[in-house]
C-alpha cells in the first residue's frame, strides 16, 4: 500500500506538469484535452519514473529470488521502501516545481 501510494502521488505530479504543458484548447467537433505529442510524452516519463521509483524494490526481489552468487543482498524491504519513498518525493516535488512554473506561463500566453 505505501508503494501505491508514492507511485500514485508522484505519477500524478508527472502527469500534471505534462498536461498542463501540453494542454489543447483548440474548437474542434471532437476536442482533445492535450496534444498527442505530449500524451506520448507524458506515457515515457510515467513509465520511467515508475520503474525508477520500484527500482529498490525490483533489486530487492532480484536478489532474494534468483540465486546468483553474485547478486548478494546490500538493501533489506525496509531500506529499499525509505530508498523508494525518498526518490518518488523528489520526483514528485520536482514535477510540482515544473507544473507551477508551466501554469504561470499558460496564464501568461492566456492575457495576451
Amino acid at each position: 500500500m505505501i508503494e501505491a501510494f508514492l507511485l500514485t502521488s508522484a505519477l500524478s505530479a508527472v502527469s500534471l506538469a505534462n498536461g498542463i504543458r501540453g494542454a489543447d484548447f483548440t474548437e474542434v467537433p471532437r476536442p482533445r484535452m492535450i496534444r498527442t505529442r505530449w500524451a506520448i510524452i507524458n506515457l515515457i516519463l510515467c513509465f520511467l519514473a515508475a520503474v525508477a521509483i520500484l527500482a529498490p524494490h525490483i533489486y530487492f526481489l532480484a536478489t532474494r529470488i534468483i540465486p546468483f552468487v553474485a547478486l548478494q543482498p546490500i538493501i533489506d524491504l525496509y531500506q529499499a521502501v525509505a530508498i523508494s519513498a525518498g526518490l518518488a518525493l523528489v520526483i514528485g516535488l520536482a514535477s510540482y516545481r515544473i507544473a507551477l512554473k508551466n501554469i504561470r506561463d499558460l496564464l501568461i500566453k492566456a492575457e495576451l
